[in-house]
């Protein structure tokens, strides 16, 4: 099943013509299949959504049905935000905010344990809450549509109640939030305590690489848990400026602000780190409870990365640094693809497209720069200043364990050091991670 985001519907177009974008509209194709393009389309859909099916079953009009919603809602809610402010009447409002919460449980409840789907093929490629999926699932046979197969316009109200149902059990959603003139963050929430997690993600990476951690805590009512995609990744406004690691930290006290969590336990992960770090140099720890530190040292570079928990040597003179900020640009998707490789133990083709997906929403420039500027931050002494004041977590992948204990036992002996898998060991090895932030997270109950 192919869903194609961009076209219009055709009753009133002329055969094989193609459909007028509305003005101001920045639905465009993001990296089409292969082939897709000189495949067959069918003139019909729904809300602007064109289908073509590669495969005929008995139970595929029930998954074309729930993908329509999440293609025509998430179209009406980019309508609604118009790029940055929300706006409009109070039912486009409502409707945008069910499609979010609806989007989240769908990709949870078909996408997060996707060996349990062998005929799915998902990639999320969203922009300002565009989202395309194409796939081919079987499951039960569907009433919503008709006999041709495309949707029945009295079906339509029983479609718009199953969205608003969804909107108000659904225990975790999506969100955007304008934080200043020239950024919107997106970011993803889950259970409802009174104590809020803020997780940031690293180098070009998203929100969606926290799935696992989102599940989670879906039900928890101690904790709140937040992840959001920083400036320039993601589906977060990618600006023409503001790419280095002190206006992160900025957009980050924007971020907590405008939500108003107080008292947060704040999380970083690989370059993520930074960001959490840069927020803690130019604001102090007056907001934290805690600081949980993933795969993240708070200074980059040093003499000998061999010998310290740098990511890099200050002359470079192994090439790592180089070898980051410059395949980047010369052949992004190999880029990626190392990338991905490197961060896990098992990559599988289907973890390499998710990866591939996101990662490609952050412009090439931007990751370069962010990677450079990434490499001259050095926060060591703001969570060395921590000591004795907040619980510290680090949690680390195998490799570094060694380093980073001597780190800790140097400048943070009371920080708890924990090793597990490689790189994205929260997502690899989620039960064992999850753990350890659940026995961390006890120092915080009342």
């Amino acid at each position: 099943m192919t869903l194609d985001p961009v076209a219009a519907p055709a009753r009133n177009r002329k055969p094989h013509s193609r459909p007028k974008r509305l003005a101001g509209s920045v639905f465009r194709d993001f990296h089409t299949p292969p082939g897709a393009r000189d495949s067959p389309r069918k003139e019909n859909g729904w809300f602007g959504v064109d289908i073509h099916v590669s495969s005929r079953s008995s139970g595929q009009a029930c998954f074309r049905s729930l993908s329509c919603i999440l293609i025509s809602t998430q179209r009406l809610r980019h309508r609604v935000f118009d790029g940055v402010h929300l706006h409009r009447s109070p039912t486009d409002m409502m409707m945008a905010i069910a499609s979010g919460k609806l989007m989240f449980w769908f990709r949870i409840l078909f996408f997060e344990e996707a060996s349990c789907f062998e005929k799915l093929e998902r990639q999320f490629l969203r922009g300002f809450g565009i989202m395309s999926i194409r796939c081919c699932i079987e499951v039960l046979h569907s009433r919503f549509f008709t006999k041709n197969g495309y949707i029945s316009a009295s079906k339509i109200p029983l479609i718009v109640l199953v969205i608003l149902v969804f909107s108000i059990i659904s225990p975790s959603y999506a969100e955007y939030i304008a934080v200043s003139d020239d950024l919107t963050i997106h970011y993803e929430k889950s259970g409802h305590g009174p104590i809020p997690i803020v997780f940031i993600p690293g180098w070009t990476m998203s929100a969606d690489v926290f799935t696992r951690q989102i599940k989670h805590f879906e039900n928890s009512k101690s904790y709140t848990f937040y992840a959001f995609d920083p400036r320039g990744q993601g589906t977060s406004s990618h600006t023409a400026g503001g790419h280095y690691y002190e206006q992160r930290g900025r957009d980050l006290k924007a971020f907590l602000d405008v939500l108003a969590l107080k008292g947060i336990i704040l999380a970083g992960w690989s370059y993520g780190g930074l960001d959490a770090t840069s927020y803690l140099h130019e604001f102090g720890p007056g907001n934290l409870k805690g600081l949980v530190l993933i795969d993240a040292p708070p200074k980059s570079s040093g003499d000998d990365n061999t010998k310290e928990w740098v990511w890099w040597r200050k002359d470079d003179a192994d090439h790592a640094k180089r070898d980051y900020t410059m395949p980047i640009l010369l052949n992004r998707q190999k880029a990626i693809e190392d990338l991905a490789k490197w961060m896990v133990e098992n990559p599988t083709d289907e973890y390499l497209r998710w990866m591939e997906g996101i990662a490609n929403q952050t412009s090439p420039t931007v990751a370069a720069l962010t990677s450079e500027t990434g490499a001259y931050m050095d926060f060591e002494p703001d969570v060395r200043a921590l000591e004795g004041k907040m619980p510290l977590l680090i949690v680390v992948r195998t490799e570094w364990e060694e380093l980073a204990r001597a780190w800790a036992a140097k400048n943070a002996p009371s920080a708890e050091v924990k090793a597990l898998g490689r790189h994205l060991m929260f997502w690899e090895h989620a039960k064992e991670f999850n753990s350890i932030l659940d026995t961390y997270l006890e120092k915080f109950k009342p």
